[in-house]
């Protein structure tokens, strides 16, 4: 199969701007798309990664933005359906019914979006490549294009679903190199970010991992 990993900004982009914007990560997974008229209207789902108040900010922007038609969900997971125009080149390139998607579209931090797309034949992808050309195009880094085996692929429900303060404390002893080697920063750090005591820190660590360490070793030995 064919496999096509790239970076982009391009100038219409909704999300990425606002990732940005409020310091989180949108790991945006195309569900399918109509075309009614002139009109394209994609669905997706969303699953994002950040603090609380930049989350819900983002969600609050999507909510009043003209091109969302819809958006329902909770905590960190929602779906939308948004319209585009469905006669333009970067339309037709990218919802190519012949492309796959193994991975979700990552909205980051700073600003980009990372795609990673697949096809049993080179053109479709080689499609994608050219619109690197296209005026909306601001940025393109392309990272990997090149025939291979994909072995993994996206799932929404990856993990088992966390209580959002257990979800905040694993964010943040994560981004913050608790788990690194040697480790970057303690409970007591940890706490502080929370605005928690460390004993109340520890205990969401504590249950969060206790949820998701046994859920994955059971999808890798069973």
């Amino acid at each position: 199969m064919w496999y096509l990993k790239f970076r982009v900004k391009h100038k219409d982009c909704i999300y990425s701007p606002k990732t940005k914007e409020y310091g989180i990560i949108d790991f945006t997974y195309p569900l399918g798309h109509i075309v009614k008229g002139k009109e394209a209207h994609l669905s997706a789902i969303h699953v994002l990664q950040g603090s609380q108040e930049g989350m819900k900010k983002y969600v609050a922007y999507l909510k009043k933005h003209p091109t969302v038609l819809q958006i329902e969900g909770a905590g960190n997971v929602f779906f939308t359906k948004v319209r585009e125009q469905a006669h333009t080149v970067e339309y037709r390139a990218v919802y190519n019914p012949e492309l796959l998607f193994p991975t979700p579209v990552i909205n980051g931090k700073d600003g980009y979006e990372t795609w990673e797309l697949a096809s049993w034949n080179r053109e479709p992808l080689e499609q994608v490549i050219r619109l690197s050309k296209t005026p909306v195009i601001e940025e393109f880094e392309l990272l990997e294009f090149k025939k291979k085996v994909i072995h993994d692929a996206y799932i929404t429900s990856l993990l088992p679903k966390l209580p959002p303060k257990q979800l905040e404390a694993l964010r943040l002893a994560f981004e913050n190199g608790y788990y690194a080697f040697p480790k970057k920063t303690d409970l007591n750090k940890l706490a502080k970010f929370m605005k928690v005591s460390k004993a109340t820190f520890q205990e969401h660590l504590k249950r969060a991992e206790a949820k998701i360490i046994p859920f994955v070793l059971q999808q890798k030995f069973t």
